[in-house]
This record gives C-alpha cells, sequence and structure tokens, in this order.
C-alpha cells in the first residue's frame, strides 16, 4: 500500500511539473491505484475532485472552477499577495505587476476583507469593535483617521493600515488569503 501511495504522489507531482514547464501533462491513472484494496471504494470523479483540491491548495497562479458538467471558468489568485497605500493601484498581482490585491478574504473569521482609502485606523480599535460594526462604514468612521495615501484594512477580526505597498506575509497577525480574481 505504500508503494501505491508513493506512486499516486509521483504521479501528481509530475503532473504540477509537467504543467508548470507548459508540457501536456501525462493522463494520471489514479482510478486504478487503489482498486486492489476493498476499505478504498471511489470512482475516477472522487479522484479528481481530490486532484482538483491539491490544485486549488498548491501555490498556482490559475485554476479551473467547474461551474457544471458543460462550463468552467478559469479565475487565478494574486501571486505576490500584496497590501498598498491608497497611492497604489488595486487588482490582480503578479510578480511583473504588483498590485494591492482587492479581493481579500480572511480565513480566521472567514470574512471578507475591506480596504478604505485615504484613512487609517486609530490606535483605539479593537476586536470587539470590529466584530460589532464591520463593513457598515457609518458605523466605523468614528474609529478612522483621514490620512492621505493610507489605506486601511479590516474584517471582522484584524485590522491593518498602510501607506506603502508590502506583502501580507510580512504582517504575521494577519490571516488574509486573495479569494481570487475572474480572467
Amino acid at each position: 500500500m505504500e508503494e501505491d501511495i508513493d506512486d499516486l504522489l509521483e504521479e501528481v507531482e509530475n503532473k504540477f511539473i509537467n504543467q508548470r514547464n507548459n508540457e501536456k501533462p501525462k493522463k494520471l491513472l489514479t482510478a486504478n491505484i487503489f482498486s486492489a484494496h476493498s476499505s478504498f471504494r471511489c470512482d475516477s470523479s472522487d479522484y479528481d475532485d481530490i486532484l482538483r483540491d491539491v490544485e486549488e491548495n498548491s501555490d498556482s497562479k490559475s485554476i479551473c472552477i467547474k461551474k457544471d458538467s458543460a462550463s468552467s471558468i478559469t479565475v487565478r489568485r494574486c501571486f505576490p499577495l500584496y497590501l498598498g497605500g491608497s497611492d497604489f493601484s488595486n487588482g490582480y498581482s503578479t510578480i511583473g505587476a504588483p498590485r494591492a490585491c482587492n479581493n481579500l478574504h480572511c480565513f480566521s473569521c472567514d470574512f471578507a476583507v475591506f480596504s478604505f482609502n485615504d484613512f487609517q485606523w486609530a490606535p483605539s480599535t479593537s476586536y470587539l469593535f470590529l466584530r460589532t460594526n464591520m463593513p457598515d462604514f457609518e458605523r466605523i468612521k468614528e474609529s478612522l483617521v483621514p490620512m492621505e495615501g493610507c489605506r486601511a484594512y479590516a474584517c471582522q477580526c484584524s485590522h491593518y493600515s498602510t501607506s506603502i505597498m508590502q506583502q501580507v506575509q510580512s504582517v504575521p497577525r494577519l490571516s488574509w488569503v486573495c479569494k481570487t480574481h475572474p480572467l
């Protein structure tokens, strides 16, 4: 069984390496790997779902999401993922065109991240304040301080203000990811 799992992992790795090298990936024979083991009762579509999950959680820039059997939508995620002040453009970020991501999502509170141009968060802003008032601007504006060139970001559990372009990973307390950008 270990050998079968090693073979499966090798096939998945080869698939991703081949895609990155713009080669046509080899057809994976995953449907037959566990067929000899009675504890695994999956059809080939289950394996496709597993491989799709692996692909979505990898660091690849584009993923394909199936809407139904007839059509699919291709979306992309920012890489690297940047935050930036209001002087920097928003949108899909790539290595060659860094932009502040405008479709952030927090995986700690499972809430969208909102941004407010030309504002920064007051030092007294608390978790409880964000949890009860986000995203209603009329209710949170008392904790926003006008600051030219700055952008205030917040979800329901975290807040951050910046006037420079920086990677989200450089702020360890933030659990924000790019939700995706349609093509």
